[in-house]
């Protein structure tokens, strides 16, 4: 019964996301805030999804120890789901993606348009010098190859 709960999220997961991305193409030439609101909406809205198909749900401990001015947030990126929840728990937070995520149709664009660092991995940490710069949070995902 797993594997057609997971089917079902899949393809929800797929159409929600081309749905809501063709509606929401204007938001790509609004401000960058507005464009965040709109995908923090999207994201919010998938873990709704992952709840009631899935049944998989979150709690949030600690929130009240990341502090409100700047900071460097360090994870271990375990799943798509991180990816997702974090912009709904701390709002604004300045991202750094491998650059072959701006690639993708919808996701990429969007990412784009809100400002997220894109890194090429071959090019080192060289590249790092713009993470220093940006809004008050920063994501840094371990990733994987």
């Amino acid at each position: 019964m797993s594997w057609a709960r997971a089917f079902a999220f899949n393809f929800a997961f797929v159409a929600w996301t081309a749905i809501l991305g063709t509606i929401g193409l204007p938001f790509l030439f609004t401000p960058r805030a507005v464009t965040m609101r709109f995908g923090r909406f999207w994201a919010a809205s998938v873990l709704v999804l992952l709840k009631l198909i899935v049944g998989l749900d979150h709690e949030i401990r600690g929130l009240d120890r990341v502090p409100r001015s700047g900071c460097i947030i360090a994870m271990k990126h375990q799943s798509a789901w991180d990816a997702l929840a974090l912009p709904v728990v701390l709002g604004d937070p300045a991202v750094v993606v491998k650059r072959e995520l701006l690639l993708l149709p919808f996701y990429g664009w969007y990412a784009a348009r809100a400002g997220s660092i894109a890194i090429d991995r071959k090019a080192g940490a060289a590249r790092c010098a713009r993470c220093w710069q940006g809004p008050d949070r920063l994501q840094l995902p371990g990733g994987r190859s």
